[in-house]
């Protein structure tokens, strides 16, 4: 990715009824940079299961 520009973004987000927590989320030009949105923290704040079969996911906090 040195090769092009990248943006970060840090925001304070509430998600549901869960606390507060910081989220940050970057992108680039670059088509094949290994970045899936949100993952720079928002899966180390909390718990996601999906369901394929179902079309749905759940989401609750991170267990402490």
């Amino acid at each position: 990715m040195a090769r092009f520009e990248a943006r970060a973004l840090v925001l304070t987000a509430t998600v549901e009824q869960f606390p507060t927590v910081e989220l940050a989320f970057a992108w680039t030009q670059d088509r094949n940079a290994p970045v899936i949105l949100g993952h720079m923290n928002f899966f180390l704040a909390f718990d996601v299961c999906f369901y394929r079969s179902e079309s749905a996911f759940e989401i609750s906090p991170k267990r402490a």
